[in-house]
């Protein structure tokens, strides 16, 4: 006869239930993580920190995906947000937590149509106010 021993709940995971072989395991769902052991229930899954996000099931740590220049993500996000059109982030490693990140493009330049990274600046005959997202044409007679 072979007895079973049962086993602790594994991180990124929760267990309501005994689990035996693998059975009674459901995953911390992506925008959380969960990094301790014997985890009982899905409130042991918490929301991924700000300037991280966490895009797939049974995460471990909440900062193994910093924001990506050009985005920023809120507390519990499973995937970034693109900063909008007219701004631009350059920020990274997880400080870009909300659109206080995405900075306003200045006069004289572009940045669109987002998830902008940097600001280009306007081509001749062109003309670009702040928040540009793109370059205006500059009307006839005008440069």
């Amino acid at each position: 006869e072979t007895s079973v021993l049962p086993i602790d709940c594994p991180r990124g995971y929760y267990c309501p239930g005994s689990i035996v072989q693998g059975s009674g395991l459901l995953k911390c769902p992506a925008g959380t993580y969960n990094d301790q052991l014997k985890a009982t229930d899905r409130s042991w899954c918490r929301p991924c920190r700000e300037g991280y996000y966490c895009p797939i099931e049974a995460m471990t740590s909440p900062t193994m995906f910093p924001t990506p220049p050009g985005h920023y993500s809120s507390v519990g996000q499973a995937e970034p947000y693109a900063c909008p059109a007219g701004t631009y982030s350059a920020k990274s490693n997880g400080t870009a937590a909300n659109t206080s990140a995405c900075l306003t493009c200045p006069v004289g330049h572009y940045c669109g149509p987002q998830a902008s990274t940097f600001n280009s600046t306007c081509p001749e005959g062109t003309y670009c106010p702040a928040g540009s997202a793109y370059p205006f044409h500059c009307p006839g007679g005008h440069y």
